[in-house]
């Protein structure tokens, strides 16, 4: 969402209907000469691995950015454009952070040519590089679409921490595969997994995980990773004085140690090289109206960015969910979760939770929804 404009508007990847006003917008903001006609741009688009339109709730489109990516290693924010009447009100920066912050792993790089790019880059955290070298492209007009290309765009490939399959269309639309279509593009992604490719580090093997109960000796640690992680998924405006309060008066050490010696409280750490990268915190005896089944609330489930995709939340949700099954005799447990946090939701939605309704966290004058999930056993019939 972006917040610095007089108005909500929606952040969202392209979709297909855009084509004719997102044409419009770049025409109107200097891009004529790389975006060539409608087909042509449809071209751009469809090869783009990373979109983002910027629209008014009246439907007007009034950003757009795209970028090429391997989703691992390397990237190329290609373009960025943003209506001449919205500009400087955050939302080339709404833009850009969609495209690039999900892969702290990855190196983004761009052309920073146009008036004022440097200083506006160089704000979101790029620098100028002294490495990057270029090959110009040949002056003169887009070129025609070669009779022999494929209208369609299939491509597997490995983010790191899941299996990507995509098929599209020449202009974005999904397409609909057999069998034989599936199974060629699962033997692509098993031919790019084996390349050796020297140029490249090699991706990083999975870190041994170890689950264990926190102890009083973790309580500074604990503190400290809960901050840093709190503020890196909802301080992403930067740091006021509501939030700063917040979490220096929610995440102590205190805090922390008390959670160790409560009864119906357990508080689990899970550690890679003797270095704590995430913990999880259950309370027992924690009800939820909206899940009158279960009596165990996970208050808490955090992972260091570093460390998302590599299992860390998996091996601690599955220690907490044994948890309550010793003390409870069920694996029910609830959670609450920002309908913002798509990363959380989808994660919790994997490993079996389902809605169950909605409620509020209240943070000074401001509401933030939250989706209550629950984790219930089956119904025996």
């Amino acid at each position: 969402m972006i917040k610095k404009t007089q108005e909500k508007m929606q952040l969202r990847d392209f979709e297909t209907p855009d084509l004719a006003a997102l044409h419009r917008l770049l025409a109107a903001s200097g891009w004529s000469h790389r975006i060539g006609t409608e087909a042509d741009l449809a071209r751009l688009v469809a090869a783009s691995q990373r979109t983002a339109v910027a629209v008014r709730p009246n439907g007007d489109i009034v950003g757009f950015a795209r970028a090429i990516t391997d989703g691992m290693s390397n990237g190329y924010l290609s373009m960025v454009a943003v209506a001449e009447s919205f500009r400087r009100q955050g939302v080339g920066q709404a833009l850009v952070e969609r495209i690039v912050a999900a892969d702290p792993r990855v190196t983004w790089v761009l052309r920073a040519g146009r008036d004022g790019a440097p200083a506006f880059f160089g704000k979101l955290g790029f620098t100028a590089s002294t490495l990057a070298m270029e090959k110009p492209r040949q002056a003169g007009a887009l070129p025609a679409t070669p009779p022999e290309e494929k209208k369609d765009r299939r491509q597997a490939w490995h983010d790191g921490s899941a299996i990507c399959l995509i098929a599209v269309g020449a202009h974005g639309d999904p397409l609909d595969l057999n069998a034989a279509e599936v199974k060629a593009l699962i033997e692509r992604l098993e031919e790019c997994l084996q390349a050796e490719d020297p140029g490249e580090p090699a991706v990083p093997a999975r870190p041994q995980i170890s689950v264990r109960s926190a102890v009083e000796a973790d309580a500074h640690t604990l503190a400290a990773l809960a901050i840093q992680v709190w503020l890196g998924t909802y301080a992403t405006e930067g740091v006021n004085d509501l939030l700063a309060r917040y979490v220096l008066e929610t995440f102590t050490p205190a805090k922390f140690a008390g959670w160790v010696k409560d009864a119906d409280a357990c508080l689990l750490v899970a550690e890679v090289d003797e270095h704590l990268v995430g913990y999880a915190l259950l309370r027992f005896g924690a009800m939820q109206p909206l899940v009158s089944e279960a009596g165990a609330e996970l208050c808490t489930l955090y992972v260091q960015e570093p460390f998302t995709g590599a299992g860390v939340g998996s091996a601690l949700l599955s220690k907490a969910v044994s948890s309550v099954r010793e003390r409870t005799g069920t694996d029910a447990l609830w959670l609450s979760v920002n309908v913002k946090n798509r990363r959380a939701c989808g994660f919790y939605e994997k490993h079996g939770f389902a809605e169950k309704g909605r409620t509020h966290f209240v943070l000074g004058e401001g509401r933030h929804e939250n989706l209550v999930l629950a984790l219930l056993p089956p119904i025996e019939a």
